[in-house]
């Protein structure tokens, strides 16, 4: 498949750091010139290989499903904001930036830096389960065979301790979903009551359920064991399907605390649930949550 040859190819930039401007990849691929646009939902792989406390060897997680959410770059700062959300990977959140390719052969070039948070049951080896990252990478967009245009996004990373000593490197590799993120964001459309299996927590038996106001967004909700939620949904921009979040806990013991972040919304197709997905942090935890509702028929994204 032509994607395969397209991801391979971002692998071989990023990691050499070259424009790769050679105009045609074999398979009747060429680059494009494009404009830069960062923001966007982006889903494919990451790898990760973490050295863990007293380990000889790394541990390596690889072909893990990941989601890559990045906001629109700010145009004072040229600064983005991103986060990692994934089941089995580490999760992530940070800013990066984006040079222009000087021409239309050229790549958009990316650099960052970002706060990873360990995947569940690993420590990195300082003993900590979060750690600093630096980000290398670009942004591509190519034209396949069938005159479809594909973008694309490739990320190689690189965690370290306070002595610079590498706890964990890793990559990347994300198509830009369109069908997804080229859909509007309100408060009509995220509004009502939300459930699901609580993730702030390890135990499996906890529901939560959050109720979203149609008018301003305002969030409310609790699960099954006296934890309390509130917060604040905000529209970033109404014509994409990025929301911005915030949640404040209370009785929940070590969760307590004030939460922000990024959300986006997938309606349910075939009888499905619409989901909601948010992931938050408080900069030293992080949590990744979706929940669910069943819309006969579904607001229109």
């Amino acid at each position: 498949m032509i994607r395969r040859t397209i991801l391979t190819r971002i692998f071989i930039c990023a990691t050499f750091l070259s424009a790769c401007g050679d105009g045609n990849n074999g398979d009747g691929a060429a680059p494009i010139d494009m404009p830069l646009q960062v923001g966007g939902i982006w889903n494919g792989e990451a790898t990760i290989s973490i050295t863990q406390p007293g380990a000889t060897e790394p541990t390596v997680l690889d072909d893990t499903s990941v989601t890559f959410f990045t906001t629109e770059a700010d145009p004072e700062t040229g600064i983005s904001e991103f986060r990692l959300v994934s089941d089995e990977a580490l999760q992530a959140k940070g800013t990066i930036a984006v040079t222009e390719g000087a021409t239309s052969q050229e790549d958009d070039a990316l650099t960052g830096s970002f706060t990873a948070f360990a995947p569940d049951g690993f420590f990195f080896s300082d003993g900590m389960e979060t750690a600093a990252c630096a980000a290398t990478g670009i942004f591509m967009e190519t034209i396949d065979n069938d005159s479809m245009a594909i973008r694309s996004v490739m990320i190689t990373y690189t965690c370290t301790d306070m002595n610079s000593q590498i706890m964990a490197t890793g990559s990347i590799m994300a198509d830009y979903d369109a069908a997804q993120y080229e859909q509007p964001s309100s408060f009509n459309r995220a509004a009502g009551t939300w459930s699901g299996l609580d993730f702030s927590t390890t135990n499996n038996d906890v529901e939560l359920s959050l109720d979203f106001s149609n008018d301003d967004g305002m969030i409310s909700g609790d699960n099954n064991i006296g934890c309390f939620y509130a917060g604040q949904l905000e529209i970033i921009d109404a014509a994409f399907n990025l929301y911005g979040i915030s949640l404040t806990l209370t009785q929940c013991q070590q969760l307590d605390g004030t939460y922000t972040g990024l959300a986006t919304l997938t309606a349910g197709l075939d009888g499905n649930p619409d989901e909601f997905t948010y992931q938050v942090d408080n900069d030293t935890r992080i949590i990744t949550q979706p929940v669910f509702q069943f819309r006969t028929p579904s607001p229109p994204l």
